[in-house]
């Protein structure tokens, strides 16, 4: 089990990541 803290952080990390892939695939288009 990953301390909660660890857990948000990984969750706002993905987020991020995910939001940037977004971004990328909307300027390349």
């Amino acid at each position: 089990m990953f301390p909660l803290n660890e857990a948000v952080e990984a969750h706002q990390w993905l987020e991020s990541g995910n939001n940037f892939g977004k971004i990328v695939l909307e300027v390349s288009s």
